[in-house]
């Protein structure tokens, strides 16, 4: 695949999930995570990565509203990518990261007023969410994992040297 076509690939990629953010999904079904910890595979390059998805999250906020924990949202991001481009398995990715976002967003949610009296209680009630949070990460991750390896089983199509020509 040449640079025009690694370009018109992540153009479409970029476009469909702004519009899946704007169009919007059962309550903590979404791409994002999967997208974040998949997509250093497909450019190659981790920075880039993180300024995509990032940017999506960026303009779709604008439109959809802004909200109190938009920067531990695109710092969690960033380091999902990061660790995406890093690490070789996807599904173990995929729930370290759902668990930080767990943490982190909930702990977020508890200190600014909007959970519950106490810290556990506020985990407790977001555990229905996230666990919805990670199926949906791990079904996006299935499938961006396997429609690369069908790829690359096309004599056609070398996913692997993407960016080479």
């Amino acid at each position: 695949m040449n640079t025009y076509k690694l370009i018109q690939s992540v153009v479409f990629l970029f476009i469909g999930l702004f519009l899946i953010r704007l169009i919007g999904l059962p309550a903590n079904f979404t791409p994002i995570i999967a997208v974040a910890i998949f997509l250093p595979r497909i450019i190659k390059n981790i920075y880039l990565a993180m300024l995509f998805v990032i940017a999506v999250m960026i303009l779709t906020d604008f439109m959809l509203g802004l909200y109190d924990g938009m920067l531990w949202t695109y710092l969690l991001l960033a380091l999902f990518t990061f660790f995406g481009g890093l690490q070789r398995n996807l599904y173990l990715t995929g729930i370290v990261s759902v668990l930080a976002w767990h943490l982190v967003i909930n702990f977020f949610v508890f200190i600014s007023g909007h959970g519950t009296l106490s810290l556990a209680m506020t985990y407790a009630q977001a555990i229905p969410f996230d666990a919805r949070l990670l199926f949906s990460t791990l079904l996006f991750l299935a499938s961006f994992d396997y429609s690369q390896r069908y790829l690359e089983s096309l004599p056609w199509y070398n996913f692997k040297n993407i960016l080479s020509n």
